[in-house]
């Protein structure tokens, strides 16, 4: 027989492991007309989309590049509007010839264990194809 206290401590795993389970909800920034030299309009976006209720954002790495020498800071900050970074894109006027994608050094700068981690690099072609993928471990 299950004791009250039994049922409600299953009860309660279960629904943590469901919530774990469930999709987690991101959105694209640019819906919103940053100045990506002001931070902190990108951090207004950022605590605007939370309170809407997504999870994680994507965002264009204009926005991020800005706070290249300051990363740790960037991260604390985005960490504290409560967002995961899920992706940054890279769109160009102009490619690698060779390639077809953006300049490797252009990604390494988000690459690099120095870069900000935890999300993924996407880049487009000129013809807005997806070509390329790299997770930033």
């Amino acid at each position: 027989m299950i004791t009250r206290r039994g049922f409600l401590a299953s009860a309660a795993l279960a629904a943590a492991a469901s919530a774990a389970d469930k999709p987690r909800v991101g959105c694209q920034t640019n819906a919103w007309n940053i100045e990506p030299s002001d931070f902190n309009q990108v951090l207004d976006v950022l605590r605007n989309i939370r309170k809407i209720g997504y999870d994680g954002f994507e965002t264009g790495f204009r926005n991020l590049l800005p706070q290249e020498n300051i990363l740790d800071h960037a991260k604390d900050e985005i960490a504290k509007t409560g967002l995961r970074l899920i992706g940054i894109h890279i769109f160009l006027a102009d490619y690698d010839r060779e390639t077809g994608i953006a300049p490797a050094a252009l990604l390494q700068r988000f690459v690099t264990p120095e870069g900000i981690q935890g999300a993924f690099v996407l880049t487009c072609d000129e013809h807005h194809k997806c070509v390329g993928l790299q997770l930033l471990a």
